[in-house]
């Protein structure tokens, strides 16, 4: 900290830290003044703070248009806004940004405590300044067709001058080295209408754009590319993969992890290292990556839209993994360059909080973020039509920004969903505002959560300390209760707020889980395929991990995220080696989809030595965990499924049902 340096927190308030290299006599001689002439102020507190005095002085309301300065003696120093910019009257940030017309454009960009911003032409070289119009906004009109126009903002605060892109702009060049001018008449508007659909009824498939087409076993021309996601005709040894493997699976939603544009990855040189994208740098962005045609600016707006359109009309939906919780450089972030203080939460001390251990996290609950969070949500609704967004670390996003945006977004979309990790994170933001499963009664019961007993009970323990810990499906029968309570939806009081899952991107896979647990390769695939259809057959929002289906390997590696293409890649040849696991997989997403108004109905239970009997209506769900088979007499009935048998034929007297083993039947 600097000898002196005072900050602006609220409109009457100024706190100054003062070196102890001063006399405590010295404090006396301290002097505010608004543009140069000298205010009454009044201490209302003085502390010891370590290495310095901390007071906090009571002035006269603020006049935002003017500057402050404190003095002591030869040495004096600016007051900076600091948390007081969250009591600015902010504009409406839809108005921000580029607004292109074919004979003008007019450039607004919100600035605070900026002494003065100006607009650089990056091709003619010259920056031209922008006039202060309304609280910290600054706004630039420019005749003439600007379409493909190259620019960036210089903002002067004090004796620093800031370079910045463009945070509301819909262009910008690779690594965003500058923003870009686009028309909006040139984005793709087609959409494509599909049945609307209850969150019970989803079956979501998570996958990287990357990872999908990365492996040479993918046969995809378009390798890590939006495009790529959606070639058709791709196949491995005659078998489909890529898109046509999609469409096969059955699945109702795929979850694309991070699109946005993230840091950690050279744009221009994608292959030279890898990252899954949870390291936001920019939300207004696709991610330059995944472009296959980055000479053309569109094509961030375009690509994806395209693919949500393919995906639309192979009657798949598409939803977003979002990193609203802390950015990847909080110093290097345009929103904290332009508007300081507005951006991250802060503890007690003025460090900046790290609930989200990448560094900083995002103040959701303050004005800017909390609108800015919801323009970015409604933009990526309207631009690509997704119908869904899953929240990561949603517990660091207080309650009612999530309410709010719950509220936009299903009013424009009907089904949309919306769902994210309640985890509880060490942050400041207050318990009671948090959006996490402890807290999920403050919010819109349209928000769902993933489950992580559901997770724990039936795979096992999931951190790497405990990680040979074994669940229900690797042997621990004993906890057949917490089975029945997690099948049944009670969790978390309506079963459409639970996203069942037992693997994704985070920590290891279910295969690699067994292998550290030491479970018998004889027994790999049957367990495998008990937790899948545990996961499948659950009252709730069944979710799978891509490869999950094909006992995928991240070859004993947990968090992978900049592990590089080898441990993250979908393996084809896995797939093929492993046709009858994806066959069953298939097998039971027809029968959660034939059978969906059943999963509507109330859960009970019945207990046949280890055998665990799942009720829904005339629906009955046998699971035998163990590893020897059962026999169960039964009057007549119909057998739905059964290992490989796949269809409704009369049983009588008894039903066999194997070890490690689902069977279904209707009675």
């Amino acid at each position: 900290m600097a000898l002196l340096t005072a900050y602006l927190d609220s409109p009457s308030i100024i706190k100054a830290y003062i070196d102890k290299s001063f006399s405590y006599a010295a404090l006396d001689h301290i002097k505010i003044f608004r543009s140069h002439v000298e205010i009454n102020k009044k201490i209302i507190n003085l502390e010891d703070y370590g290495h310095s005095y901390k007071i906090t002085y009571e002035i006269e309301k603020v006049d935002h248009h003017q500057s402050y300065l404190m003095t002591l003696n030869e040495f004096s120093t600016r007051v900076i806004y600091r948390h007081i910019a969250n009591d600015l009257k902010l504009p409406d940030l839809s108005t921000l940004g580029p607004c292109y017309h074919k004979e003008k454009t007019v450039f607004r960009i919100l600035a605070v405590d900026a002494i003065k911003v100006k607009l650089y032409d990056v091709k003619n070289k010259i920056a031209i300044n922008m006039t202060k119009v309304e609280d910290a906004v600054y706004e630039l009109e420019i005749n003439g067709d600007l379409e493909g126009f190259a620019y960036y903002y210089l903002v002067q605060r004090y004796e620093e001058t800031l370079r910045v892109s463009d945070p509301f702009a819909y262009g910008a060049a690779l690594n965003d080295a500058y923003s870009i001018v686009l028309d909006p008449a040139k984005f793709i508007k087609e959409k494509v209408k599909l049945k609307h659909s209850s969150a019970v009824d989803s079956i979501i498939y998570e996958m990287s754009v990357r990872d999908f087409s990365s492996s040479d076993t993918s046969n995809i021309k378009k390798k890590g590319k939006f495009l790529g996601l959606i070639e058709e005709g791709s196949a491995y040894h005659g078998v489909a993969t890529g898109l046509d493997y999609l469409k096969e699976l059955g699945i109702t939603h795929i979850q694309l992890m991070p699109v946005m544009d993230f840091g950690s990855i050279d744009e221009l040189d994608p292959k030279n290292s890898y990252n899954w994208g949870y390291d936001p740098v920019a939300y207004n962005l696709c991610e330059g990556t995944y472009l296959f045609d980055t000479e053309d600016y569109y094509s961030r707006i375009n690509e994806l839209r395209t693919l949500v359109n393919t995906m639309h009309k192979n009657m798949i939906k598409v939803n977003l993994d979002v990193v609203f919780n802390h950015v990847y450089h909080w110093k290097e972030y345009s929103l904290h360059k332009l508007f300081p203080y507005g951006v991250y939460r802060y503890e007690n001390d003025e460090t900046l909080a790290n609930g989200s251990f990448c560094g900083n996290e995002i103040k959701s609950e303050g004005p800017l973020m909390r609108a800015y969070i919801k323009l970015m949500c409604l933009r990526y609704l309207e631009l690509f039509d997704i119908d869904g967004m899953r929240f990561d670390l949603m517990g660091l996003i207080d309650s009612a920004t999530m309410n709010e945006i719950t509220e936009l977004l299903r009013e424009k979309k009907t089904d949309f969903m919306i769902y994210g990790e309640g985890w509880d994170m060490p942050s400041p933001l207050d318990f009671y505002q948090r959006s996490s499963i402890a807290n999920r009664h403050n919010l819109n019961t349209n928000i769902a959560f993933f489950n992580p007993e559901f997770r724990d009970v039936i795979k096992g323990a999931t951190s790497e300390d405990y990680i040979e810990e074994k669940g229900f499906v690797l042997g621990r029968i004993e906890l057949k209760e917490e089975v029945k309570k997690l099948l049944a939806g009670h969790i978390y009081e309506s079963d459409k707020r639970s996203i069942n899952y037992v693997e994704c991107h985070d920590n290891h896979t279910f295969f690699d889980k067994m292998v550290l647990c030491k479970i018998d390769h004889s027994e790999y695939k049957l367990r495998a395929q008990l937790a899948i259809a545990l996961v499948l057959l659950a009252k709730g929002i069944p979710f799978i991990h891509s490869g999950q289906e094909f006992l995928r390997t991240k070859h004993l590696k947990g968090n992978t995220y900049n592990s590089g293409d080898y441990d993250n890649e979908i393996d084809y040849a896995l797939r093929n080696q492993n046709e009858d696991l994806v066959t069953y997989f298939k097998d039971l997403v027809k029968i959660r989809k034939d059978y969906h108004n059943y999963f509507d109905l109330e859960a009970s239970f019945e207990d046949y030595y280890e055998v665990l009997i799942y009720k829904l209506g005339d629906l009955r769900i046998f699971i035998n965990a163990c590893i020897y088979e059962h026999i169960y007499p039964l009057t007549k009935a119909k057998l739905i499924y059964l290992g490989k048998r796949f269809a409704e034929e009369e049983i009588h007297e008894r039903l066999v049902i194997p070890a490690l083993s689902i069977a279904i039947v209707k009675m």
